[in-house]
């Protein structure tokens, strides 16, 4: 699982200007391909320590003039339960550089039943 920062693209959604799929899915740096190896099975996007989007990723592109990645996905509805919760992972604070964390899918719990 791959948790996505949105706190200067989150507002352009909130505004109506950008989509969900555009911010969460779109261009990230630094994205090493282990860590996409081990964690793109699912994006979660988070703003203000909530998580606001969360898409199954299905594949991943790296532009080779940038090096950024941009995913391609689905709403996923196995992790919907997510969406209006905490940020599954630690808390971003100020200062914290790095606006993707990533956090092993079976360390998140499920809902009770």
């Amino acid at each position: 699982m791959i948790l996505a920062n949105l706190p200067k693209s989150w507002p352009a959604v909130q505004a109506g200007t950008r989509t969900a799929i555009d911010v969460t899915l779109g261009e990230w740096a630094q994205l090493p391909d282990e860590a996409l190896t081990e964690y793109a099975d699912v994006i979660v996007g988070v703003f203000k320590h909530e998580v606001v989007s969360v898409f199954d990723i299905d594949g991943w592109t790296r532009d080779p003039d940038t090096n950024r990645i941009t995913f391609t996905g689905t709403e996923s509805d196995r992790w919907s339960h997510l969406i209006g919760g905490p940020n599954p992972g630690t808390r971003w604070t100020t200062g914290h550089g790095r606006p993707v964390k990533y956090l092993d899918t079976a360390d998140v719990q499920w809902p009770a039943s």
